[in-house]
């Protein structure tokens, strides 16, 4: 069962029964804690400055790194994150704010708590990883397609 909220008034409304639940506002995600729900899907459309910003890039430019992050130190452990691929932070600037606005409503489900964050450049199918490791919630965004020449 799929239930896409469009009305203000489910937002704030007693836990959703359905297993997936999606919306183009980003209050969405706060239903993964409610029992039964198993999916939160945040519609939203490509911001072209962020894919302006991110088309310089190919596969490899961006190895897969991870660090452990807070609310107060996220936008400074991106920063770091991408200097230590190389990579000038002030030229991603549309993209870390986006990352930003991913990120606050993450760090508000998880109630405060640290969080890994991953940048991650994948040609597989990395979905079976997600389903037998014990995290408890996770927030996935792609970005940008890439093709297996890139990599």
């Amino acid at each position: 069962m799929h239930q896409t909220l469009t009305n203000p008034e489910l937002w704030t409304a007693a836990p959703v029964a359905s297993a997936h639940v999606s919306s183009d506002r980003p209050s969405v995600l706060r239903h993964i804690v409610n029992p039964g729900v198993n999916l939160c899907l945040w519609q939203r459309p490509a911001l072209p400055a962020v894919t302006g910003e991110l088309s310089s890039l190919k596969a490899s430019h961006l190895p897969d790194v991870r660090c452990w992050t807070s609310s107060a130190s996220f936008d400074a452990d991106v920063s770091t994150l991408l200097q230590q691929q190389g990579l000038d932070p002030f030229a991603f600037k549309n993209w870390r704010t986006d990352l930003r606005r991913l990120a606050d409503p993450f760090f508000g489900i998880s109630e405060g708590r640290d969080v890994a964050l991953r940048l991650e450049t994948t040609d597989d199918d990395g979905c079976r990883c997600f389903h037998v490791d014990r995290v408890g919630i996770r927030l996935i965004c792609t970005y940008q397609p890439c093709t297996l020449e890139e990599v």
